[in-house]
C-alpha cells in the first residue's frame, strides 16, 4: 500500500537536496570571485588608428592586486591564457583566423602536450603581453572595431578574466602612392632585431668582446636567480665582484653551441623606449638537438638598444 509522506519528511528531503546543490553551486561562484580579487585585466594600443599594412599590437597588462605572490601558467600556442575578442560597432565578432578555433579543436586538445611557463607576480607587480592581431583575426579596412580582453589564469580551468576596459581602434586603407615630399627620412639606427642578430652572431663565432656589450649588465642579472639574489644584498664593492663573474658565466663557452638562429617577431614602443625580441635558436646536443625560443626584452640607452631581460623555453627534435 502506497504510504503518503508527511510534512515532516517532505522538509528533510528538502533539506537534504539543498546540502547536496548549493555547496557546488557556492564553490563555483566563489572561485570566479576569488580570481578576479587577484588579479585585473587592462588593455592599451600605441595608437587608434591603423594602416591595413602594418602590424595591430595590443598589449594585456596583468596586475597582482591580491595582497600576496599569485601564479598562473602562460603557453607559446596562440590563443591561449590570453585571448582579445574583436567585435565590430553591430555587434558581430571579425572573422577569427586562429587555426585551432577554425577547425573547432578543443583548448584541453590543444594543449595535451604542451608544457606551460608558471609566470609568478608579487603584490603590485604586473606583466604586459603584447599580441599583433592580425595574428588571430582577419580585419577590413575602413572598419570600426572593439577589442576586449580575457585573460585565462588556468586556461584548462576556462575560467577568464575579463579587461577593465574596452577599446576602439579603426583600420585604415594604406596608400600605395607616396608623394616624395612624404617620404620619411631614413632611420640609422640599428633596430632591436639587428641588435639580437649581433649579439647571437658574437655568440656562434666566440667573440666575447662584441658578444657582452650589447647587454645591461645591471638588469640583465635579474634574469639569472642564482646571480642576482646575491647581486641585491651585495655592497657596491662586492656587487662588481659579482658583476664579474656574471660576465664569466655567460660568456662561457656552451656545450649546446649555437647551430643557427632566427628573428620570428619585433614589437617596438618608443615612447617607453622598450622593445620585445623573439628568436628562435638551435643548438647542438648530444643525442637529439634543441630549439630554444627566446624573448629579449630591450632597452634604449643614449640611441642604443641594450638587453635588459630574457625569457627561454625549450624543445627537443628529432635529428633529420
Amino acid at each position: 500500500m502506497r504510504q503518503k509522506l508527511s510534512g515532516r519528511s517532505i522538509s528533510i528531503g528538502i533539506i537534504i537536496i539543498t546540502m547536496i546543490y548549493y555547496p557546488i553551486k557556492s564553490s563555483f561562484s566563489y572561485q570566479k570571485r576569488d580570481y578576479r580579487s587577484r588579479f585585473r585585466v587592462s588593455l592599451y594600443t600605441d595608437s587608434l588608428s591603423f594602416k591595413s599594412n602594418v602590424p595591430i599590437i595590443l598589449n594585456i597588462r596583468v596586475d597582482n592586486i591580491s595582497n600576496r605572490k599569485e601564479s598562473f601558467y602562460i603557453y607559446d600556442e596562440v590563443y591561449t591564457s590570453f585571448q582579445p575578442v574583436i567585435y565590430d560597432i553591430k555587434g558581430r565578432e571579425a572573422e577569427i583566423i586562429v587555426p585551432y578555433r577554425l577547425k573547432q579543436i578543443g583548448i584541453d586538445k590543444v594543449l595535451k602536450n604542451q608544457n606551460p611557463r608558471v609566470i609568478t607576480l608579487s603584490t603590485n607587480e604586473s606583466i604586459i603581453h603584447s599580441i599583433n592581431l592580425r595574428n588571430i583575426y582577419n580585419l577590413k579596412v575602413n572598419t570600426i572595431y572593439r577589442v576586449k580582453g580575457f585573460f585565462f589564469p588556468r586556461v584548462k580551468n576556462h575560467i577568464a578574466i575579463p579587461s577593465d576596459n574596452i577599446l576602439t581602434f579603426k583600420v585604415l586603407e594604406s596608400k600605395a602612392v607616396v608623394k616624395k615630399s612624404e617620404i620619411k627620412k631614413i632611420d640609422h639606427t640599428i633596430t632591436p632585431s639587428e641588435i639580437i642578430l649581433l649579439v647571437l652572431s658574437a655568440e656562434q663565432n666566440g667573440d666575447w668582446d662584441k658578444y657582452i656589450k650589447y647587454f645591461k649588465l645591471e638588469n640583465y642579472i635579474n634574469a639569472f636567480p642564482n646571480y642576482v639574489n646575491i647581486y641585491n644584498k651585495a655592497d657596491d664593492k662586492k656587487r662588481l665582484k659579482i658583476i664579474g663573474n656574471f660576465v664569466k658565466f655567460i660568456t662561457r663557452k656552451r656545450s649546446d653551441y649555437i647551430l643557427s638562429f632566427n628573428i620570428l617577431n619585433e614589437s617596438v614602443f618608443r615612447e617607453k623606449n622598450i622593445a620585445y625580441v623573439e628568436v628562435e635558436v638551435r643548438r647542438f646536443g648530444l643525442s637529439k638537438p634543441f630549439i630554444y625560443k627566446y624573448k629579449y626584452t630591450m632597452q634604449m640607452y643614449n640611441y642604443f638598444w641594450l638587453i635588459i631581460d630574457v625569457e627561454a623555453t625549450v624543445r627537443t627534435v628529432k635529428r633529420s
